[in-house]
C-alpha cells in the first residue's frame, strides 16, 4: 500500500501586508520578457498611395510589439487621414493589439476620416469575430 502524500501549508507570512512582499514589476516584467517566446519579431512597413496610408504589419501582435504598431497607425494617420492596416501576415494577436486597432478606430472617427483592416488572417478574423469588432471595423478580405 503507498504511503500517504503529506503537504505542508504555510499561510501567507505577509498576512495582510501581501502587496510588500511581492516583486518589483521592473523584476516581473525582466524575467517575463527573457522567455524565449518574448523575442518574436514584427515587421512593419508603411506606404502612402492615392491619398491613403497602408500599414502593413507581420508577425505577432502583441503586448511586446504593440508599441510600435500604434506608433506606426498614430503616424500614418497624421500623415493623410485615411488607413488601411493589412493584417495578412499577423500570425498572432492579443488583447493589446486589438487594443491598438481600438484606439486607431476611436482617433478615426473622432478625426472623421477611413480606418480599413485588409485581409485579416482566420486565426485574426476569429477573433474580430469573437469579440464582435468584425461589426465596428471596416474588413475587407
Amino acid at each position: 500500500m503507498p504511503s500517504p502524500v503529506r503537504m505542508t501549508v504555510r499561510v501567507n507570512p505577509c498576512g495582510r501586508h501581501a502587496r510588500n512582499c511581492l516583486p518589483p514589476i521592473f523584476w516581473v516584467a525582466a524575467h517575463i520578457c527573457a522567455a524565449d517566446w518574448c523575442n518574436r519579431p514584427v515587421r512593419i512597413s508603411t506606404a502612402e498611395a492615392d491619398g491613403r496610408s497602408f500599414v502593413a504589419v507581420e508577425g505577432d501582435c502583441d503586448v511586446h510589439t504593440s508599441g510600435a504598431l500604434r506608433e506606426a497607425v498614430k503616424n500614418a494617420q497624421a500623415a493623410t487621414g485615411d488607413v488601411v492596416i493589412d493584417l495578412a501576415g499577423v500570425d498572432f494577436m492579443d488583447s493589446t493589439g486589438l487594443g491598438v486597432l481600438v484606439g486607431a478606430l476611436t482617433r478615426s472617427r473622432e478625426a472623421g476620416t477611413t480606418l480599413e483592416l485588409a485581409r485579416p488572417g482566420e486565426r485574426v478574423l476569429r477573433l474580430l469575430q469573437l469579440t464582435g469588432l468584425d461589426q465596428q471595423f471596416t474588413v475587407t478580405t
